[in-house]
C-alpha cells in the first residue's frame, strides 16, 4: 500500500493563528529503505503520475476530436475524473484528426505524446487535481485573462502615484470539494 505525504507551507503567528497552505501531495513508491549505519530511513516518494504508468489504456482509433475530449476518454477509461483544463477564453482546443492509441500503451505514455504534440503542460497540483494548460494559458500576458487577485505589500505605489494599503489582512482557508467546477 501506498502512504500518502502532504507537505504544506507554514505561516506562523499571523494575527495569532498558524495558517498552513498545501504545496505538494506525494505517495511513497516503495516499503522505506532502512539503514542502519547512519540510523535513516530513505523513502522514494512520487506524485499521482504513478497511477497513470501503471494502467494501460484501451486500443482505440477516433477521428477529429478535440484534445480535451481525447484526455477526457483516457482518463475516464481508468476511472480518474480529477482534471481540470485551462486555456485563455478565446484559445481553441487542438482538434487531432486521428487519434490513434496501440496496444499495450499506458495512460502516462499517451498523455507525454499528447502534450507535445499539442504544446500542452500537464501536471497535479497541490490538491492532486490533474491540470492540462495549454500554452497560451501558461504564456499569457496580463490582458489575455483574468487575475485572480494582487497581493499589496505595505510599501505599495500605483501608476498615478497614490501610496495603496495593504490588501492582505487575513488569510481563511476552507474545502472546495467540487471536482471540474
Amino acid at each position: 500500500n501506498f502512504v500518502k505525504f502532504v507537505v504544506y507551507e507554514g505561516f506562523l503567528n499571523v494575527g495569532n493563528y498558524n495558517y498552513y497552505i498545501p504545496t505538494k501531495t506525494l505517495y511513497s513508491e516503495s516499503m522505506p529503505k532502512q539503514s542502519f549505519d547512519t540510523g535513516t530511513i530513505n523513502i522514494e516518494l512520487r506524485d499521482m503520475f504513478f497511477y497513470f504508468e501503471s494502467n494501460t489504456v484501451p486500443e482505440m482509433l477516433l477521428t477529429d476530436i478535440s484534445l480535451s475530449y481525447a484526455i477526457s476518454i483516457l482518463l475516464d477509461s481508468i476511472g480518474f475524473s480529477n482534471y481540470v483544463f485551462k486555456r485563455v477564453v478565446n484559445d481553441k482546443d487542438p482538434i487531432i484528426p486521428y487519434f490513434f492509441v496501440a496496444p499495450n500503451q499506458n495512460v502516462a505514455e499517451v498523455l507525454n505524446q499528447l502534450a507535445m504534440a499539442t504544446q500542452t503542460a500537464m501536471f497535479f497540483d497541490e490538491y492532486n487535481n490533474f491540470i492540462v494548460m495549454s500554452k497560451n494559458y501558461l504564456t499569457a500576458e496580463a490582458s489575455d485573462r483574468s487575475v485572480d487577485a494582487v497581493m499589496v505589500g505595505s510599501d505599495y505605489v500605483d501608476e498615478s502615484g497614490k501610496t495603496v494599503e495593504p490588501n492582505i489582512i487575513s488569510i481563511d482557508s476552507s474545502d472546495k470539494l467540487i471536482f471540474n467546477d
